[in-house]
């Protein structure tokens, strides 16, 4: 099942952001890379989703709080899963990373938003 969904992945290695936005893309995905985080949320909550690979945390606890304060999803790609708190409102995914992972992820952020989202019911 393909992924339909606007994803924005935030990665400054530029070879890493390429393989990421071919993975999210061959599922569907429409992709949006950047080399470091946007400076304002407005930009950042258009998407269904965001993805950010850990290299662009320049100041870690200021960034983690600015992508905290977003109403996407966000998957956090680390090179180390306990340097992370376990209370973290993030999808957390040790590297490297390998596809299926990566969308399993997606698929479960996505899933999970849609499933907090206020239900209208017409009857």
């Amino acid at each position: 099942m393909s992924l339909s969904a606007a994803i924005l992945a935030i990665a400054p290695d530029p070879a890493f952001g390429a393989s990421l936005g071919f993975v999210l893309e061959a599922e569907g995905c429409e992709v949006l890379l950047l080399k470091a985080l946007p400076s304002t949320h407005d930009s950042m909550n258009t998407f269904d989703c965001v993805i950010v690979d850990d290299n662009a945390l320049i100041n870690k606890e200021k960034n983690l709080n600015h992508l905290r304060a977003l109403a996407s999803p966000i998957i956090l790609l680390v090179d180390r899963s306990d340097e992370f708190s376990v209370g973290e409102s993030f999808w957390i995914i040790e590297k490297p990373i390998l596809g299926l992972k990566l969308i399993e992820a997606v698929r479960s952020a996505l899933r999970a938003a849609y499933e907090l989202r206020p239900q209208i019911y017409v009857t």
